[in-house]
């Protein structure tokens, strides 16, 4: 979030630089004139409309690969341009895929580890419950933090439920056999 707060910045003073005491009471005058004659305001250029989806997705993805997967959540109350872009499954792929990348040196392995182990997380809601729940197949597991991986999965304990407790009482049994 960081990130984006700077870039927002240099945008914001790029486009309306600062202006002295003077010209700031001339513009305040100039607008109570202007209300007090019913005319409308001029209205303020939409910088973000204006730029091209492409770099705001690719600044959004630097944004969520230093913050983590916080960032989805945060960026997506923003605005409304942020949340469409965010939503967007292409786009979380993409996140996972950088971040990752960012934590495995996949050179390092098979083709086949490759095709079983590098896939992405997916959105699900749990049968029981219908709460929405990150469902990760086995693999790498982190908070989507460039760099930082909490560890590696091989099993799913419960799948397609959000907790052991959706499992137990949607009738599922323990998975594992003789503990």
């Amino acid at each position: 979030m960081q990130v984006l707060r700077h870039w927002c910045c240099i945008v914001l003073l790029t486009n309306y630089p600062l202006k002295s005491d003077a010209e700031r009471k001339s513009l305040r005058k100039g607008m109570r004139t202007q209300r007090a004659k019913a005319i409308d305001p001029i209205p303020i250029d939409d910088y973000l409309t204006k730029m091209p989806p492409e770099i705001l997705q690719q600044i959004l993805l630097k944004v969520i690969t230093e913050d983590g997967d916080v960032a989805f959540l945060r960026l997506s109350l923003t605005s409304r341009i942020y949340k469409e872009i965010v939503s967007d499954a292409k786009f979380r792929e993409q996140a996972h895929y950088i971040w990752l990348d960012s934590v495995i040196n996949w050179s390092r392995f098979s083709e086949d580890y490759k095709k079983e182990f590098r896939v992405p997380c997916s959105l699900t809601e749990c049968p029981k419950c219908g709460d929405i729940f990150k469902d990760c197949p086995p693999g790498y597991v982190g908070d989507g933090r460039k760099g930082v991986l909490r560890g590696f999965y091989s099993t799913i304990d419960f799948p397609g439920y959000c907790l052991a407790e959706c499992h137990f009482n949607a009738g599922g049994e323990f998975p594992y056999e003789n503990v």
